[in-house]
């Protein structure tokens, strides 16, 4: 067997599990984070004149699964400002002042659970350690049959 071979096998591999990992995200709601807790939107809107004042804005956007710090979203673009909702606890709902001018409803969902998630970046570090190691052993092996 060609060590050449075998050492581009390998890389395919390694290429072909490392761009999988990658992948967007179908959510199953539309949601902010707002200071660690998350808001869903539930498809009703608050008029104007419930509105109080700005309390933040979208820091980070992503339609991509993963863990992010701060007060990002899978819906609206960074900028997007977060408002009080006047006689009601910024704890169980906030407003969001949509593109269109509207403002949409997000009601609490529960605290934000933004731990890092180490799994997929260590998971590809031995892959690629056990592919390397296979490769040194093909390559000692064959060296000491000539």
């Amino acid at each position: 067997m060609n060590l050449r071979r075998v050492a581009r096998s390998m890389l395919l591999i390694l290429s072909y599990v490392i761009s999988s990992t990658t992948v967007s995200a179908d959510w199953a709601f539309q949601f902010v984070v707002y200071n660690g807790t998350v808001y869903v939107h539930q498809g009703t809107y608050t008029p104007v004149e419930k509105i109080g004042k700005k309390i933040g804005e979208v820091t980070f956007y992503s339609d991509r699964e993963g863990t992010y710090s701060g007060n990002y979203s899978n819906t609206y673009p960074k900028g997007t400002p977060y408002y009080r909702i006047l006689d009601v606890s910024d704890s169980a709902v906030i407003a969001v002042q949509e593109s269109d001018g509207r403002y949409a409803t997000l009601l609490y969902h529960g605290k934000y659970n933004g731990k890092t998630n180490y799994t997929k970046p260590i998971m590809l570090f031995l892959i690629g350690f056990i592919i390397v190691g296979c490769a040194v052993w093909l390559w000692v092996r064959k060296r000491r049959l000539q």
